[in-house]
């Protein structure tokens, strides 16, 4: 299952228990706490077991500079 909006992706492959994440531009809290939601639904049907999270930033602003 596959979360997509405009500042994140969120990919869970099931079998290999991974969660794949990507970030883009600029957050603001509202960013986060709809990540964080999101996050949490996504990855359920992982949970009870191990399972890894991927993370790729390459494209995430820090700042606005």
């Amino acid at each position: 299952m596959a979360s997509w909006s405009l500042e994140y992706t969120i990919d869970v492959d099931e079998k290999n228990a991974i969660v794949y994440v990507k970030v883009y531009g600029q957050w603001q809290a509202e960013t986060a706490e709809r990540y964080h939601a999101e996050f949490k639904k996504e990855m359920e049907p992982l949970l009870g077991e191990p399972w890894a999270k991927v993370v790729d930033v390459t494209n995430w602003k820090t700042s606005r500079n």
